[in-house]
């Protein structure tokens, strides 16, 4: 089976052995000063296949390979490194999850309330801390009765004895006859300076 090919005013000769034994073709014309362009064989097999014919840069013997080989590396390097860059960023989130837990877990309000203007004449206890940097804070809503019990209140994150406490402290006395002790936690409202 014998195939020319025009290049410019160039002629190749390409032949293709049917043998099992011997892979490939041989190039059979003298190198040129152009680049030889690959022939791509027409039977039916061949495509099937979906092989190609490529030709060296040297002039050298034609070599078989297949889309899929070629294809593999490119692939497995595209996802290698789609693979490094979500574990970059996943690792940079972390880090700076890490480095600012403190604030994203505890969100003390900007404002100070006095848990007085919510009525019912609360005693606001004011203590300083064992550093003497640091200020603690609690409110005490004495029960209507000497032998009535009282709650203690511990508010949820983003809350002060102002808010909470105050409110829950008069309900409970007027409506239960309930005392309540509130706790204000270091960081939040009346206990600032400090942190938690």
């Amino acid at each position: 089976l014998r195939r020319s090919m025009a290049v410019g005013s160039d002629v190749r000769l390409f032949s293709c052995l049917g043998s099992h034994a011997h892979r490939g073709a041989v190039l059979a014309a003298a190198p040129t000063r152009r680049p030889v362009l690959p022939l791509l064989p027409t039977s039916a097999p061949a495509m099937l296949r979906r092989e190609r014919w490529q030709v060296s840069a040297s002039g050298g013997p034609l070599s078989r390979r297949s889309f899929s080989t070629d294809a593999l590396p490119a692939i497995a390097q595209g996802a290698l490194g789609l693979l490094s860059f979500a574990a970059k960023a996943y690792a940079l989130i972390l880090l700076a999850v890490f480095a600012l837990q403190r604030k994203l877990i505890f969100l003390p309000q900007e404002r100070v309330i006095d848990p007085k203007m919510q009525g019912g004449n609360p005693e606001v206890i004011l203590l300083a801390g064992k550093s003497g940097d640091e200020q603690r804070a609690a409110v005490y809503f004495p029960p209507p009765r000497p032998d009535a019990p009282i709650l203690v209140y511990f508010h949820g994150n983003a809350d002060e004895i102002g808010n909470g406490a105050a409110y829950l402290g008069n309900m409970f006395r007027a409506n239960y006859g309930l005392g309540l002790f509130g706790i204000e936690y270091p960081g939040y409202g009346l206990a600032r300076p400090g942190s938690p």
